[in-house]
């Protein structure tokens, strides 16, 4: 009976994960426009790692993960102490508003942030300069990651509030009788007992700066501010070299995956 209410569920599983993730390993070894393909071995591979523009996504993607990270840690973490102090109704408004973000189309926001760090844009006009944040890497990249935190610090303030929230009222109350200040409690209660919750979300943060792709497409279109993903979706849709792209999808695959055991092993 049980295979039976599976077998719906495996169908889908393996035509829309398993087929289409096979098909990527077979283009990954061919060079292929669709029409015409010839089995090239590992080639695919071996370009991709003599190419600098993949080791520069590479290197872009770390430098996403090293500042999304701990904004991500510190804003939810700060967010999550602040309104813990509020009733259940308060709490759960600011659930939904700073999640609403998070629904949005990341085209839109991005263009919106692109207004306001133009030349000309609000931004500059505050600064009284005229930087071109999008022009080069050393400011494209933290700006772009800033982009991606604040529309993705709603999902981790969820989790870290929910994890604050299940912590034994009774320890933050005999704290507080013993004459703890709130930063105390928050230092030597909180954080230790919700430590696996900030580990999830480094490791959530660290898988999702290699699938940053609409942002830095909208605002930095360039090698220099190109994540992983975002350099495939050019190798393949813009340049027009599938195979190419599958072998770099395959060894994104592998990064994610490892990423993913990782974070189950958190979890545990």
């Amino acid at each position: 009976m049980i295979p039976l209410l599976l077998a719906p569920l495996a169908i889908l599983y393996s035509l829309f994960f398993l087929w289409p993730m096979v098909q990527v390993v077979v283009l990954s070894l061919q060079r292929t426009n669709f029409m015409v393909s010839s089995f090239v071995g590992f080639s695919n591979y071996i370009e991709t790692f003599q190419e600098p523009a993949f080791w520069l996504s590479i290197v872009n993607s770390f430098f996403y993960a090293l500042i999304m990270i701990p904004a991500n840690i510190f804003i939810s973490f700060t967010l999550a102490c602040f309104l813990y102090r509020f009733t259940k109704r308060w709490r759960n408004t600011a659930r939904i508003v700073f999640y609403i973000p998070t629904l949005s189309a990341g085209i839109i926001i991005a263009g919106f942030w692109k207004w306001l760090f133009h030349t000309e844009g609000v931004i500059n006009w505050i600064l009284n300069a005229s930087i071109n944040w999008f022009g080069q890497g050393i400011t494209a990249v933290p700006v772009i990651s800033a982009i991606v935190v604040t529309g993705t610090v709603g999902g981790t303030l969820i989790i870290t509030l929910a994890s604050i929230e299940a912590i034994d009222t009774g320890m933050i109350d005999a704290a507080k009788i013993d004459g703890a200040s709130w930063g105390q409690i928050k230092r030597y209660i909180i954080l230790p007992t919700i430590m696996p919750t900030i580990a999830l979300i480094a490791l959530l943060a660290w898988i999702g700066a290699w699938q940053i792709i609409e942002t830095p497409m909208m605002l930095a279109p360039q090698d220099y501010a190109a994540t992983l993903t975002y350099h495939i979706y050019r190798q393949g849709f813009l340049f027009g070299k599938y195979g190419l792209a599958s072998a770099q999808a395959v060894i994104l695959l592998c990064i994610i995956s490892t990423l993913s055991l990782i974070k189950r092993r958190v979890q545990q």
